[in-house]
């Protein structure tokens, strides 16, 4: 399990983002921490973020490495990374 403070300074740490956004980024990978796949429309409904914000979220965890997109626009899915790896290539 990892420590959610931990990886939200390691993100702040690394990515020179605003602590704020480093947490709403966290509290996405936790919710998708048991998911095999997932959709943007899932972390719209769960969170409340409309669609754009939820989409730029989840493109940024992409560009950080702890997602994976796979398919187009329309049918875009998501998985996550292995966290403990892109720590250690952090």
């Amino acid at each position: 399990m990892v420590d959610k403070q931990d990886l939200k300074q390691k993100i702040v740490d690394k990515w020179s983002i605003k602590p704020s956004l480093a947490e709403k980024l966290v509290d996405i990978l936790e919710f998708v921490a048991d998911k095999g796949e997932f959709t943007t429309e899932q972390v719209v409904s769960h969170f409340g973020f409309n669609a754009t914000t939820a989409k730029r979220y989840l493109r940024q965890l992409t560009e950080f490495g702890y997602l994976e997109e796979h398919g187009g626009n329309k049918n875009r899915t998501y998985t996550k990374r292995l966290i403990e790896r892109c720590q250690r290539d952090g």
